[in-house]
């Protein structure tokens, strides 16, 4: 059976994955797909990890996992979304993609470096996925 793979078109990370009941329901029109975005059609993909190297494969670019960091206007981290900055917003504050799990809440982000720092000290370097300016607060 078929996948549809929804992904940005832009960044390339996974927004939806369609799991039909018939693989028609792929092309019929039942599934939009929104500005921003691009669908693939893949037999041999189903969970996130083969949706994104199947979305690899068929682009040529890396499919990042779609982690985000919310960031409110102080610069703490305050929650998480799994989103596209360049396509999704948040009303709590900004979204910035990252690379790394072990960002906490309550991490400063230094918009200036594009460094995190945790409650403990601990920073992450080249974190941020992603080369557009970060505008917080």
């Amino acid at each position: 059976m078929a996948v549809g793979i929804i992904y940005a078109t832009g960044s390339k990370a996974i927004r939806r994955i369609i799991v039909p009941d018939v693989d028609s329901a792929l092309t019929d029109g039942t599934h939009k797909v929104s500005s921003g975005e691009t669908m693939l059609v893949s037999s041999g993909a189903s969970d996130l990890a083969s949706c994104m190297a199947a979305v690899q494969q068929a682009t040529g670019q890396v499919s990042p996992y779609p982690r985000c960091v919310v960031i409110d206007q102080a610069n703490k981290v305050i929650d998480y979304a799994m989103a596209d900055p360049a396509l999704d917003t948040h009303p709590l504050g900004a979204l910035v993609m990252v690379s790394v799990d072990g960002i906490a809440v309550g991490a400063t982000f230094d918009p200036l470096t594009r460094m995190f720092t945790n409650p403990l000290g601990q920073v992450f370097r080249n974190a941020v996925i992603g080369s557009t300016d970060i505008i917080v607060g």
